[in-house]
């Protein structure tokens, strides 16, 4: 498989990966018993951070929705990695290394903070970036890949 294709699938299970955090919005599996009362103390406590206020839910939702648009643009820059492969896969191997690092990074905290599924995707994801890493080192410098 070329490099150019291996980022191709990446890029696809990366959005599969953001679209399923996204869709667990608002990352709260249980919601009543206790569950329900820690939720509507997350909602009513205030706190005054930097000139703005804000509950302990704000936060919450907000770094919810910050890793679904970092999870987004990642697989956004691996399609478009993969389309600048075709020229000079070579070249792009430390960026591809970055990147891998990257979805491993994701899949370890999730599965040490949360549960299993971020470390399947992050490993599935990181898995093809260095197959690809793999094949353009072993293709010729600006040979099409």
């Amino acid at each position: 498989m070329s490099p150019t294709l291996l980022l191709r699938i990446a890029a696809l299970i990366g959005l599969l990966f953001a679209a399923g955090h996204s869709r667990g919005a608002p990352w709260t599996p249980v919601k009543d018993g206790p569950a329900g009362v820690l939720l509507e103390s997350m909602k009513s406590l205030q706190l005054e951070v930097m000139g703005a206020r804000h509950s302990y839910w704000d936060f919450y939702q907000g770094f919810g929705l910050s890793i679904s648009a970092c999870l987004f643009v990642l697989a956004l820059l691996l399609w478009q990695l993969a389309a600048l492969a075709r020229q000079d896969a070579r070249r792009l191997r430390p960026l591809m290394l970055t990147i891998a690092a990257g979805y491993l990074a994701v899949g370890i905290l999730g599965w040490l903070y949360i549960f299993v599924l971020p470390l399947v995707f992050g490993v599935l994801v990181a898995a093809l970036i260095l197959a690809a890493w793999w094949r353009a080192g072993r293709a010729s410098s600006g040979a099409a890949a």
